[in-house]
């Protein structure tokens, strides 16, 4: 499953409304409306903030990747033809470098698509549902 801010493997579920903020007599269940599947990074820069839409928390989550890794989504491109003048120690690391801003641009834009759209909760675990049957039916026909 993926992560329903950023894209990303889903390790954990985060909940819509915070946990904290409900009352104790409700929080003995975890029923699916009120939980998403998440990644444990977006889950713990979500924390307990009280943004109760899936939008709102995509577009607080969108802003929080784009602050950490700020330096990173600051760091020059490099031609192909740059990286291969450079040494043998310094060009893994710069290419390191160069996946981990794609990949955090990648995380940062389906963030701010899922603001965009703004899915409701049953949305998305529709969304994962179907996922999920698209799997079981590539694996009993032998697509993976």
């Amino acid at each position: 499953m993926e992560c329903t801010y950023c894209g990303d493997r889903a390790e954990t579920l985060d909940h819509v409304v915070p946990f904290c903020s409900e009352r104790p007599q409700k929080r003995r269940t975890y029923p699916k409306n009120k939980v998403v599947p998440c990644c444990q990074e977006c889950n713990t820069l979500l924390g307990a903030k009280y943004l109760i839409t899936i939008g709102e928390r995509a577009l607080f989550l969108a802003k929080k990747l784009k602050t950490r890794y700020e330096k990173v989504l600051l760091s020059p491109e490099w031609e192909p033809e740059e990286l291969e003048e450079l040494g043998y120690t310094l060009r893994p690391a710069i290419e390191k470098a160069l996946i981990i801003k794609r990949e955090v641009e990648i995380r940062v834009l389906h963030c701010q698509k899922v603001a965009l759209e703004g899915p409701s909760i049953k949305d998305i675990w529709k969304d994962a549902k179907n996922d999920a049957l698209e799997g079981v039916a590539r694996v009993s026909s032998g697509l993976l």
